[in-house]
């Protein structure tokens, strides 16, 4: 036997059904924050000679930092040359995230690769890949490099 349809019935069963739909939302919304597809993002390390590194990304908790070569070699060639570098980025909030780095070099700039190993703190879990163009620069002005500026470009996936 059905339950009489009362102005109190009907206004319980529109307020039930809200908090249903508003209990899966928030219980789907952690799956679809960890669900969320690649992103793109754009970094940059600005080196000098000296081994001095200036990071700024827009990866979240990652706003600026500096990085360091955990391992790095260069062969080279006629003409230019191949660079491979392990470098760990350090973020100035406590987090960062590690690289693996392949690149050509030949008459100054350098293009490559790069892919995302490892993460710690805010960035754990980050996963990634691009690509990294590398522009020599002159801040006094003497003809001479005094570092390279490399722009990392690619997709990353936050944890």
């Amino acid at each position: 036997m059905p339950l009489p349809t009362t102005p109190a019935r009907r206004l319980t069963r529109p307020a039930a059904a809200a908090a249903a739909l508003a209990g899966v939302a928030v219980a789907l919304a952690p799956a679809a924050a960890h669900a969320a597809g690649p992103v793109p993002t754009t970094f940059t390390d600005q080196r000098s000679v000296t081994g001095e590194s200036v990071v700024t990304s827009d990866l979240p908790g990652c706003t600026t930092g500096t990085a360091v070569d955990l391992r790095a070699g260069a062969h080279d060639h006629p003409g230019g040359g191949v660079f491979s570098a392990v470098r760990e980025v350090r973020c100035d909030g406590g987090s960062g995230f590690v690289l693996t780095i392949t690149a050509r070099y030949g008459g100054g700039d350098s293009t490559g690769t790069w892919a995302v190993t490892g993460a710690y703190g805010e960035l754990a879990g980050l996963r990634g890949r691009g690509t990294v163009e590398g522009a020599l620069f002159d801040a006094d002005g003497d003809g001479q490099p005094d570092g390279i500026t490399d722009t990392y470009t690619g997709a990353v996936v936050l944890g």
